[in-house]
């Protein structure tokens, strides 16, 4: 085996001082405190920043001093070998055992045939520690069947506020950099460079290349016109039978179509409070954008409003301590509730009094997500609310 290319994409083996420019990601370098070999499988959508948390990983290891071995699923030459193999030639240019704590780190994985097999193999006879990468958890929910009690999975998702504002160094809580934060959202490499086809090349990249290369589905346009027809739809229940009426499809097409936007994190749905799991799943959900540029630049009514909304529901789905639903109550539709009867209102907008005074005389305890709580008056007239910023509920 040629093994030239091993040394270039790990060129911290001949060079000591190199390391990869990445921006921490403070909340995924706590992977590397745990004790158990579990393989660490990170997972969201394309460009979401995986390669960049598996950068600070290793960067952080080589601090350490620790033994690492960087290998890319999208390498031309991952498919000229076995997988096995080169892992066996890194171990010989490194003179290394399968008994020493060897990190490797696979970014793509599901591109490398039967990966899944070769990380079994050592996960049992060696003391390897694996982290990979993977953007389909279709794909990946069938291929891990092998690694059964093997592995632990990660979402990655975009920035949030708080990374954003560390990210871009703004470092200030405000009404002016939380609404740049929804226009911009929080995929690294656009945050960056503010480049609005770099959005598009993501969404289009993950529609065309997974979706034909996975499903060998010929439609991809459609998706993307479900994309824009979804964008549009936010705050919006939307069930499949809607999908299928407004854009002339079959029950089975629009149902697939929908769960493949899920499963490649492009989209998240959240269901209606119901009785049972039965009737939850059975509810027509309303779905929110991984990310708040996604949703911009999707949308034909880019509405602030609604990507405010976006960002709440994407801050309640990273914060794992409870699950939320969307409710109706009386004459109003609660935005948020969770089973434990925590409710959440988002009005992004000027000129809410009578909204406040709506949801007031609900009866409920309500947070209330506002632009600026200080430029209400008489606050103290709506003993049910709490109200508070946007970017105060980001960081919180």
């Amino acid at each position: 085996m040629n093994n030239e290319w091993l040394l270039r994409i790990n060129k911290f083996w001949l060079d000591n001082s190199f390391r990869f420019k990445a921006k921490d990601r403070e909340k995924y370098l706590k992977l590397l405190e745990g004790k158990e070999r579990l393989v660490r499988v990170l997972i969201g959508a394309r460009r979401v920043g995986k390669t960049f948390v598996l950068y600070g990983l290793i960067n952080k290891l080589l601090g350490k001093k620790k033994k690492v071995l960087y290998l890319s699923g999208e390498l031309r030459e991952m498919s000229f070998y076995d997988f096995g193999e080169v892992i066996e030639e890194a171990l010989k240019i490194r003179k290394w055992k399968v008994t020493d704590e060897v990190y490797i780190f696979v970014d793509e994985v599901q591109e490398i045939k039967d990966w899944q097999k070769t990380i079994k193999l050592y996960y049992d006879y060696s003391k390897f520690k694996f982290f990979v990468t993977g953007s389909s958890s279709l794909v990946l929910n069938s291929q891990t069947s092998k690694l059964t009690g093997r592995f632990l999975t990660i979402p990655v998702m975009p920035l949030d506020y708080k990374e954003w504002l560390e990210f871009t160094g703004k470092n200030i809580v405000s009404q002016s950099s939380v609404e740049e934060y929804l226009y911009t959202g929080g995929y690294p490499e656009y945050v960056l460079n503010h480049n609005d086809s770099y959005l598009r090349e993501v969404v289009e990249s993950t529609l065309y290349r997974d979706l034909l290369s996975y499903y060998g589905i010929r439609n991809p346009e459609l998706l993307e016109e479900l994309m824009y027809y979804l964008a549009d739809k936010i705050t919006t229940p939307v069930s499949n039978l809607r999908v299928k009426v407004d854009l002339k499809v079959d029950n089975k097409t629009a149902a697939f179509y929908m769960k493949y936007l899920e499963e490649v994190y492009l989209l998240c749905p959240l269901y209606r409070m119901g009785g049972s799991y039965r009737k939850v799943k059975a509810g027509s959900p309303k779905y929110y954008f991984n990310d708040t540029g996604v949703l911009r630049i999707m949308s034909i009514n880019q509405k602030i409003g609604y990507m405010a909304e976006n960002a709440v529901f994407l801050k309640l789905y990273n914060d794992k301590s409870r699950e939320y639903f969307y409710d109706s109550e009386k004459t109003i539709e609660i935005d948020f509730v969770s089973k434990d009867g925590r409710r959440i209102e988002v009005k992004y907008r000027s000129d809410i009094e009578t909204d406040l005074d709506e949801i007031n005389n609900n009866g409920h305890n309500t947070l209330v997500i506002v632009p600026d709580p200080k430029k209400i008056k008489n606050k103290e007239k709506w003993e049910n609310l709490e109200l508070v910023s946007l970017g105060e509920f980001l960081c919180s």
